[in-house]
């Protein structure tokens, strides 16, 4: 007896997805002026607007130091 995988007491293949995921490079950004922590340069990021939270993520043009949320320091 074979039995078919559920979801929501659905068959699997009859489950439609319920979001639409935005390509990453269409989302909204903002520009901001950060100074890398390991090498000490100063260069233009984007802050990228994702929810719930904008997401702080930059590579140093430099150093290649990968620059996060907790590391992100803006300058004017």
């Amino acid at each position: 007896m074979a039995t078919s995988v559920k979801f929501l007491n659905k068959p699997i293949a009859e489950v439609k997805p319920t979001a639409v995921v935005p390509d990453f490079e269409q989302l909204p950004k903002t520009a901001d002026t950060i100074k890398c922590p390991a090498c000490g340069l100063i260069q233009p990021a984007a802050i990228v607007e994702t929810r719930p939270e904008p997401t702080f993520l930059h590579t140093c043009a430099k150093c290649g130091q990968v620059i996060d949320k907790d590391l992100w320091h803006s300058v004017l």
